[in-house]
């Protein structure tokens, strides 16, 4: 397996996300999501083991939760292609107040990371996400909380999206 090209990166956060890899060949169809760590400067402070494989890159990935204000959300995408695709990020408020669309354009061979504090709409709120492209991608959505004085994280978890509404 390689690492996603650390550059170029479209959406900068002040914490780096590291954590998706494609399978050797790097095709749109085959990637694993592996441990996610989370790193401020050289420092890991946070790593959560996640090891989910998804069969193929897909256009659509949805997230049932999602949660700024105790909870830090970070959205990961990547575009395993080797052509620019576009991605519509759109965060679907708990109470109210309708969507709140993102849209960001993703260089071939790249990786996305939205940092929900960039979007002031979603502030001490819960919401879903759907991420939609004009080319199949891999989505991933990590959740961290605990920050405290002498610590950047106390705990988090992230989780692959599923391509399917399901009840």
């Amino acid at each position: 397996m390689h690492d996603v090209p650390a550059e170029p990166e479209t959406a900068a956060a002040p914490p780096q996300l590291i954590g998706v890899r494609l399978r050797e060949g790097g095709r749109a169809d085959d990637y694993l999501v592996e441990d996610l760590e989370l790193h401020v400067g050289d420092h890991c402070v946070v790593e959560v083991p996640s090891g989910e494989a998804v069969g193929q890159a897909r256009t659509k990935w949805l997230f049932a939760e999602g949660a700024q204000g105790f909870f830090y959300t970070y959205l990961l995408v990547v575009n395993p292609n080797p052509t620019a695709t576009t991605t519509t990020v759109t965060f679907l408020p708990e109470a109210g107040g309708g969507p709140i669309v993102r849209t960001y354009p993703m260089p071939p061979m790249s990786r996305l990371v939205v940092d929900g504090s960039s979007v002031p709409e979603i502030a001490s709120r819960s919401f879903g996400i759907v991420v939609d492209a004009t080319l199949p991608i891999v989505a991933e959505r990590a959740m961290y909380f605990g920050t405290t004085p002498s610590m950047f994280f106390t705990g988090g978890h992230a989780s692959v999206g599923t391509p399917d509404p399901s009840t």
